[in-house]
């Protein structure tokens, strides 16, 4: 039977020496090898390689144009009842909410701090990825609890009232005004008049 004889082995030392030295240079020219390819794809990663100016995604939407100019911090610039009486209709009286309705008896909320930045750009467009496509998009009943009905509600339904993030107080929405009974049982709202419908008919107050 015939075999390969190696006469490195003849010297078991310097055999060993030898295999060390081979293992470490295969281990260094490995580690050079993923280093490279790791700078590589980090280069990709961060754009290298690339012009550093962004190319515009294209989209089917036009983007709002920015607002230019001085930009009022004062809420005083903001009144929470512009024009109150302007969608007031005249056939209802002032005392059942119509026009000239002061609110005496009536609680409401007109000192709440700004929420946002007056100079925030209006418009654009919201995206969401959600897993799953919905089982159904109304906001009771069989499967309406979960987090996309809700979040779907609070952008297409407005609410009488809000609450504030930061402070939880009530806040006017849809309502102007509310009374709220002694005993808790009664809550009346005065509807706000300049209200519409989606047909951009007038509410009742």
């Amino acid at each position: 039977m015939g075999f390969f004889f190696d006469s490195r082995i003849a010297n078991p030392q310097s055999w060993l020496r030898y295999r060390t030295a081979r293992i470490l240079k295969d281990m260094r020219d490995s580690l050079l090898r993923s280093f490279v390819v790791v700078a590589t794809l980090a280069a990709f990663a961060c754009g290298g390689g690339t012009s550093n100016q962004q190319q515009p995604q294209a989209s089917n939407t036009s983007a709002p144009a920015a607002k230019r100019g001085n930009v009022s911090m004062n809420k005083a610039d903001y009144p929470v009842f512009p024009n109150a009486d302007a969608g007031a209709d005249p056939s209802v009286s002032a005392e059942q909410g119509g026009k000239g309705f002061k609110g005496d008896g009536w609680q409401t909320n007109t000192e709440y701090e700004l929420i946002g930045d007056p100079r925030a750009v209006r418009g654009g467009t919201y995206r969401e990825y959600q897993p799953d496509f919905p089982n159904t998009l109304r906001l009771y009943g069989p499967e309406a609890n979960t987090q996309l009905n809700l979040m779907i509600g609070n952008m297409v339904y407005e609410a009488l009232l809000s609450l504030h993030p930061n402070t939880l107080d009530y806040m006017p929405a849809l309502a102007t005004h509310w009374q709220i009974s002694p005993d808790k049982m009664t809550f009346r709202y005065r509807i706000d008049p300049n209200a519409r419908t989606l047909s951009a008919s007038k509410r009742r107050t």
